[in-house]
């Protein structure tokens, strides 16, 4: 199933964070994104969902006003220690959508 992660870089009080998603096992996506990075990267956590790419693009409109560059975040704590619970309810969100919609194919909708 495709993971929605938060992953983190750099010094305790200066950490960057990273939102995304992969099909892959979390350990893979880690090693290509260690490549070319200097500074150790910690996952901070995952969530999986059928709908993790919606999920993760939600949460990048959410924290626009916190992007640094690409998919880099300079999040608050509350919103890394809020991560699970956010990714929660946006996937119970996509599940009542689906579930009460007329229309029965997301990936013709959210292309998948």
């Amino acid at each position: 199933m495709t993971k929605v992660y938060l992953i983190s870089c750099g010094e305790p009080n200066v950490k960057k964070y990273k939102i995304g998603f992969t099909k892959k096992p979390i350990d893979q996506r880690l090693k290509q994104l260690k490549t070319g990075n200097h500074q150790e990267l910690t996952v901070e956590n995952i969530f999986e969902s059928k709908w993790a790419t919606k999920i993760e693009a939600q949460l990048h409109q959410t924290y626009k006003d916190r992007k640094i560059s690409g998919e880099w975040f300079d999040l608050t704590q509350i919103q890394v220690e809020t991560f699970l619970i956010e990714c929660s309810n946006l996937h119970n969100f996509y599940e009542d959508w689906f579930k009460n919609s007329t229309f029965k194919n997301p990936k013709a909708i959210f292309n998948f």
